[in-house]
């Protein structure tokens, strides 16, 4: 990669980046939709940092440095996956303590608490969250009331044996990016040599998207829940595996009803690559009768919860017939929000990998885009935050920026290590991004 390359990446990516908040504008000026003020950011604020803050950056930079020079990548899985959670923690520092582990655990919207843990400290124990979860959703906050009882529960659970929001915030952080990076690395080791799977950990711990939202976002327990599943998933094993896959479907299910997902991947790579559908098949049809179960033995109707969700989070009926120039606005702004939180420069390497080798990572990408754009389709992130709520497509997004030969190359490597890291921390720095 030139100086002349990475000018033109960022030239063109700018341009593409005016243009969308150039149509925004002219749009809005001739009609009403829904568009995020700060195109495509959904949830954002400018913001200049505290002097305190910036030790947390400086931290994070440091340990960054220490890190690139001493290539953690090729010192082990334990090293890349401990040290990029590291860098991580170091970085959320920048918003402070409060405002980086505790604000987005308890932070208030309007004077409102709005997110899981101010649902989980109303409860008046975790048999209300399952026998009585299908009776009391409509009365729950926001993001409560939209998931299974799987999120509220582990939040009563993290609220009784850690009580304040920060260490909350802190474990739930260090939980789901200590699962996903270890994931990632055998995930990325089914495509790859060992030293591009653990260069791949090393880069997904640097990607934006995971610097702002791994921290203190039940969505990045969900994608290490997600990638669990991938990870387990492979056609040509047998049924441990394949028990295993089940395992981590159950328990993505039990936080989110989106799991669903996860079985269009699945079958699309069995289908691509062993022309069958028996195991995908039979993942869906057991996870159903399982969740089914869930009425009889517990009194908690799992399908009567996610139509209920559904209906909560679309109170005016389907975005597409309500309102179809927003349905289309914010299709626009959720991919756009992916590739603004990716950067010009992992862009540029995931098409030069696609376009440059072909393999078995090929049909992993293309079912999970294909997976996202049909729940794009349907409507699904209607008020964006795709970055954050999309964390899971990023595994599968690494397989093609991993596959370029740009990036076999040390140079490249470490280059595309400093640029997305400068990102993410100018992101972090200028911007706030929750509720």
């Amino acid at each position: 990669m030139t100086f002349r390359t990475l000018l033109r990446q960022a030239a063109l990516f700018l341009a593409a980046w005016a243009a969308g908040v150039g149509a925004v504008f002219l749009g809005k000026q001739v009609t009403h939709f829904n568009a995020a003020h700060y195109w495509p950011l959904s949830i954002f604020k400018p913001r200049w940092p505290a002097p305190a803050h910036w030790l947390g950056f400086a931290a994070a930079a440091a340990l960054f440095t220490i890190a690139l020079r001493f290539e953690l990548w090729r010192r082990g899985r334990f090293a890349v996956v401990g040290g990029g959670s590291l860098i991580v923690l170091a970085s959320a520092l920048g918003q402070g303590w409060e405002g980086g582990y505790a604000r987005p655990i308890a932070g208030l919207s309007d004077g409102i608490g709005v997110q899981y843990y101010h649902a989980a400290i109303e409860l008046s124990g975790p048999g209300e969250a399952l026998h009585d979860f299908n009776a009391i959703q409509p009365r729950l906050r926001n993001h409560a009331a939209t998931h299974p009882p799987g999120a509220l529960l582990l939040f009563w659970a993290l609220a009784r044996l850690l009580t304040a929001p920060a260490l909350i915030g802190l474990a739930l952080a260090l939980g789901s990016l200590l699962l996903g990076g270890w994931l990632l690395h055998g995930f990325l080791g089914r495509f790859l040599d060992a030293e591009r799977a653990a260069l791949g950990t090393w880069l997904f711990f640097l990607l934006p998207a995971v610097q702002i939202y791994a921290v203190a976002s039940l969505d990045a327990l969900i994608a290490g829940c997600f990638l669990g599943c991938l990870r387990c998933f492979e056609p040509e094993r047998a049924w441990p595996r394949l028990l295993a896959a089940f395992a981590w479907l159950l328990v993505a299910a039990w936080l989110t009803f989106a799991f669903l997902y996860l079985l269009p991947v699945l079958a699309w790579v069995e289908l691509r690559s062993r022309r069958t559908l028996w195991r995908s098949a039979l993942l869906a049809l057991a996870a159903g009768l399982a969740l089914t179960a869930l009425r009889p033995l517990v009194g908690f109707d799992y399908w009567q919860a996610g139509i209920s969700a559904a209906r909560l989070d679309n109170r005016e009926g389907w975005l597409l017939l309500a309102d179809p120039l927003s349905y289309v606005s914010t299709r626009v702004e959720d991919v756009a929000e992916i590739l603004l939180f990716l950067g010009p420069f992992a862009i540029a390497l995931a098409w030069q990998g696609w376009r440059a080798r072909r393999g078995e990572w090929r049909e992993w990408t293309r079912g999970g885009l294909l997976s996202l754009a049909g729940a794009l389709l349907a409507g699904a992130y209607k008020t964006g935050e795709t970055a954050r709520g999309c964390l899971f497509i990023l595994p599968l997004l690494l397989l093609p920026i991993l596959a370029a030969p740009a990036i076999a190359r040390e140079r490249p490597a470490r280059l595309l290590s400093v640029l997305l890291f400068a990102q993410a921390l100018a992101m972090q720095a200028f911007g706030d991004y929750f509720w």
